[in-house]
């Protein structure tokens, strides 16, 4: 019998960014109504070389972009008098 290779197990810890962002992720669902594990599912994380899992930068930079997007369709509902129909018809 050779010799038994001992199991490597990498493990890794959250930055604080990663959690910011599962807590933004949070809030996301909680305001829209939607499923929080679709949400969870969706992020990607990377390791940054110290043992710790930040986001991914394309999923961060995307993330941050449908927030922004998001809160703009907001404030136009808002500045319309919450007439939805308003802001449609401008797309």
């Amino acid at each position: 019998m050779g010799p038994r290779h001992a199991e490597v197990t990498m493990t890794y810890k959250l930055h604080d960014s990663t959690i910011a962002l599962f807590a933004q992720s949070i809030q996301l669902a909680l305001l829209t109504g939607t499923d929080i594990v679709d949400h969870f599912r969706t992020i990607v994380l990377v390791d940054d070389g110290s043992g710790k899992l930040v986001p991914d930068p394309n999923f961060a930079e995307q993330f941050t972009s449908n927030i922004d997007r998001m809160v703009q369709e907001l404030s136009k509902v808002h500045d319309s008098g919450g007439k939805e129909e308003d802001c449609e018809s401008e797309n």
